[in-house]
């Protein structure tokens, strides 16, 4: 195994993210684009049926201790 210096591991590491990374970038970032808007809606549902949940058990809480007085 050669050593590298700092200098040749930071020429390879942009030659690879300029050849290989760089050109796919675009793709995904439309992708991720695309995916956004599912993924702020399923948040959304899921954090407001988490609140109803907790809003309804502590009503039925409630209305159980109102009931034992």
């Amino acid at each position: 195994m050669e050593i590298k210096t700092y200098e040749q591991m930071e020429a390879d590491f942009t030659e690879f993210y300029l050849k290989k990374i760089q050109p796919r970038l675009a793709d995904y970032e439309k992708e991720r684009k695309e995916g956004a808007p599912k993924i702020i809606a399923f948040n959304i549902v899921w954090f407001s049926f988490l609140v109803a949940f907790l809003f309804l058990r502590k009503i039925h809480i409630f209305s159980n201790v109102l009931l034992t007085l």
